[in-house]
């Protein structure tokens, strides 16, 4: 993921600035060596009481205020909770992208694919070569956040 300063970002029809102290923010993208159903996920969640949500107001604020720590410490996925247990290995990479330095590090939609923020480049390969190199994964990148159109 990458997040260059002055950036825009739509939101429900707003305009919402995304400034940031850093000049740059790279991420990696894995997909575990894995394949999950979301029907059974959604299936095994429906019996499940959901007990924590993502903080959405803590996102935005954060982007409002190019606080990319506060944006990453509101993020969450209430599906990690039916597919990390299925699929441990979600969680294995989940743990060694915070080691080498993610400020956040999360399971997208029902998963297997995961998804770290770094505040640097170097982080996010780390993290690659770590995951590679610990057979977590087939699949490991890094990338920058989409969307974000360089002038």
């Amino acid at each position: 993921m990458y997040h260059e300063r002055n950036r825009s970002c739509r939101r429900d029809r707003r305009r919402i600035k995304c400034p940031s102290r850093h000049a740059e923010m790279y991420g990696t993208d894995r997909q575990a060596s894995i394949s999950v159903s979301t029907k059974m996920v959604y299936e095994a969640l429906d019996s499940k009481e959901i007990v924590e949500h993502p903080d959405i107001d803590g996102i935005l604020e954060g982007l409002r205020k190019g606080d990319l720590h506060k944006v990453a410490d509101s993020m969450g996925n209430v599906l990690e909770d039916v597919t990390i247990p299925m699929h441990p290995v979600i969680a294995d990479i989940k743990q060694v992208m915070q080691d080498c330095g993610a400020i956040g590090a999360m399971m997208s939609g029902s998963g297997p694919t995961v998804f770290g923020l770094f505040e640097n480049r170097a982080s996010a390969r780390e993290a690659q070569k770590m995951i590679r190199d610990k057979g977590l994964t087939r699949q490991a990148y890094v990338t920058n956040i989409h969307n974000v159109r360089r002038k």
